[in-house]
């Protein structure tokens, strides 16, 4: 019994450890919208984007999305206007397969415009326990407006 203990925990020992495999997306997206919110109303910007993620193997995996930007008739932002935005981010980390990376997550920047102008901002997933982030992203902002405080970013495949 006791070689029998040994030589199992010697082959447990032995066999690779599992992981899951982890995938880096680059995103970029074009939306728009607007509206008015002071806490209370309605702001909200829709479009579509691309995410190109790769894997430690080198794997390439281009996936459409659309993307929906505020929407929440009661928030912590103040919004006023009508908006263009090329925004984009990179969200590092997405275990399994990349498809794992729509969802919604938690936004906290601004953008302002004045016919033309810009934006930043930083996300974090939220809403579930899945443990990859979304890094900053940059946005190209074209309209008359300005907008900022927290919202939600919704990615959800277009396919």
């Amino acid at each position: 019994m006791k070689h029998a203990l040994v030589l199992a925990t010697a082959l447990m020992m032995s066999l690779p450890a599992f992981s899951m495999e982890r995938w880096n997306c680059n995103l970029t997206w074009q939306a728009q919208g607007g509206g008015l919110q002071i806490i209370v109303g309605m702001f909200k910007l829709k479009g579509t984007g691309t995410a190109v993620c790769s894997n430690a193997t080198g794997e390439i995996r281009e996936l459409p999305f659309n993307v929906t930007m505020g929407g929440q008739p009661l928030s912590p932002s103040v919004s006023i206007g009508v908006m263009k935005v090329n925004a984009g981010a990179t969200i590092y980390g997405v275990e399994g397969q990349p498809e794992s990376l729509f969802g919604k997550y938690a936004t906290l920047g601004g953008q302002l415009a004045l016919i033309g102008g810009v934006g930043a901002g930083v996300a974090t997933e939220f809403l579930d326990d899945r443990d990859h982030k979304l890094s900053v992203n940059m946005e190209l902002v074209r309209g008359l407006g300005a907008s900022v405080g927290v919202r939600v970013l919704k990615l959800e495949s277009a396919e």
